[in-house]
């Protein structure tokens, strides 16, 4: 249940940045093998704080250079795809630079990302498209991940203390 709810929340307006980029560097330290020790791929971990969380998907296509890229990928029903999957996890992403990326073409953000130091953004080097399957796919694999970094407590009397629901 809390993977396919993940995948498909808009997790970026429902939870905090702090807590969401938390959750995105963890991620990143999983892909960079930091979660099995003796088996990491890079000589450390994601620098906590340092990158900004990044739509891949752009925020807003209605208008500007690229919106007819974006909205050609997304298809005919471009806008409710838009509006569905925009601030799900599998749209997000972390990157050092955000203000150039802003609402780039795809083909322009994936150039850039598969030059990117994180193991999150080369899922993208070989993708041709990024459009709502690409989105639901990517989402997916990354909510089992966090579903399995962070298990459910054991029990079916596990309830949140009064502190934890009023975050």
């Amino acid at each position: 249940v809390v993977r396919e709810s993940m995948s498909e929340m808009p997790i970026y307006t429902a939870m905090p940045r702090k807590r969401l980029r938390m959750v995105l560097e963890a991620l990143e330290d999983h892909l960079r093998g930091f979660d099995h020790p003796g088996t990491h791929t890079s000589e450390q971990r994601v620098p906590r704080g340092t990158c900004t969380i990044e739509h891949v998907m752009p925020q807003t296509i209605e208008q500007g250079k690229s919106s007819k890229d974006w909205k050609e990928m997304l298809g005919d029903d471009w806008k409710r795809s838009h509006e569905q999957w925009l601030h799900t996890l599998g749209n997000l992403t972390l990157t050092a630079y955000n203000p150039d990326l802003g609402n780039r073409r795809y083909s322009d953000k994936q150039t850039i990302y598969s030059e990117s130091h994180l193991e999150l953004n080369k899922y993208f080097k070989n993708l041709p498209k990024w459009s709502a399957s690409e989105i639901r796919r990517r989402g997916e694999a990354l909510a089992a991940q966090v579903a399995k970094e962070w298990p459910r407590p054991p029990g079916n009397d596990y309830r949140p203390t009064p502190d934890l629901e009023t975050e």
